[in-house]
């Protein structure tokens, strides 16, 4: 059984107790195909996971979903990754996924969409989102239009929550 979160996709074996046997944030994610028979390969840093959903609805949103969130961290970019293809026949014929395959984002988010590529990068890493990185950019800067980030003003945060935030500034350039 799968679950999807924000930015990670968690499986769990179909047992009691529950409990999680695989976790990735999607930006682990180097690959993603989908096949016949409701399939999907996903490619991560460390490994490949084969998932054989009930459905081609299922498939779809699964798709769609990792689709999305990469998007938004990537702020919709054209240098967002293409991680996703389908292979063979697809039961409609014509599904294809790519990683603006939901361009609907609004393209005006404040500051480009640095509080989500922040929130992406911190779970990737492990460490957690500081609210108040992200109040700062979304409310002060943006109210300023403000489009130069200002490593003084988070000379408070340690060395590893300044990278992440200073990363998400340079991606959303």
């Amino acid at each position: 059984m799968e679950v999807l979160a924000t930015w990670r996709l968690y499986l769990f074996a179909v047992k009691v107790p529950t409990k999680t046997e695989v976790t990735f944030n999607f930006l682990e994610i180097r690959a993603m195909n989908t096949y016949p028979e409701h399939q999907v390969v996903i490619d991560t840093d460390k490994t490949t996971y084969s998932l054989k959903l009930q459905n081609q609805e299922q498939l779809n949103h699964v798709v769609s979903h990792i689709n999305y969130s990469l998007s938004r961290v990537f702020n919709n970019s054209i240098y967002a990754p293409p991680i996703c293809r389908a292979e063979g026949d697809v039961t409609d014929g014509s599904i294809k996924f790519s990683a603006n395959a939901e361009s609907s984002l609004d393209p005006q988010k404040t500051c480009g969409g640095f509080s989500e590529t922040y929130a992406a990068l911190c779970d990737y890493n492990g460490i957690g989102c500081k609210e108040e990185v992200q109040w700062d950019v979304d409310t002060i800067y943006h109210s300023q239009d403000n489009r130069e980030f200002n490593l003084v003003d988070f000379s408070h945060l340690d060395s590893r929550s300044l990278l992440h935030a200073v990363l998400s500034a340079a991606m959303q350039h």
